[in-house]
């Protein structure tokens, strides 16, 4: 089965992606324009190694297409979904309550495929976190 063929049955639900966290100078960070891609978001209880050898508890984990950037963020649903009442696009993740930072990610190879490989992200939901893990 081909990579869009296996993103088609198992990959199901739409999420909004704001990739390459890159700070602004002001102790915050700046995205790329947010898009929809397709994956499978689950809830999950993980605790994985930061950049900084610290412990993080993941709360959930994302499957995808694509490696998706450490210090990025997702959130499940649609563009359209992700805007904020009064805002013109959702250009800034943090404002919505259940974008979720994405942590770590690894390559989960397919079994029976040398060529189709699916991307893990492991993600947070905690407002709290800031990315000092980003590198």
């Amino acid at each position: 089965m081909s990579l869009p063929g296996f993103v088609q049955k198992h990959l199901v639900q739409t999420i909004v992606y704001w990739a390459s966290p890159s700070p602004d100078g002001y102790g915050g960070y700046t995205y790329a324009d947010p898009v929809e891609l397709k994956a499978r978001v689950e809830e999950v209880t993980e605790v994985i190694q930061s950049t900084m050898d610290e412990e993080i508890i993941a709360r959930a984990a994302a499957y995808t297409g694509q490696r998706l950037d450490r210090g990025g963020y997702i959130y499940v649903g649609t563009l359209d979904d992700s805007v904020i009442e009064g805002m013109d696009s959702p250009m800034d993740p943090k404002e919505l309550d259940d974008a979720m930072v994405v942590l770590a990610n690894e390559v989960v190879p397919r079994l029976g495929s040398a060529n189709v490989k699916l991307y893990k992200a492991y993600l947070n939901i905690s407002k709290e976190l800031r990315p000092p893990y980003i590198k």
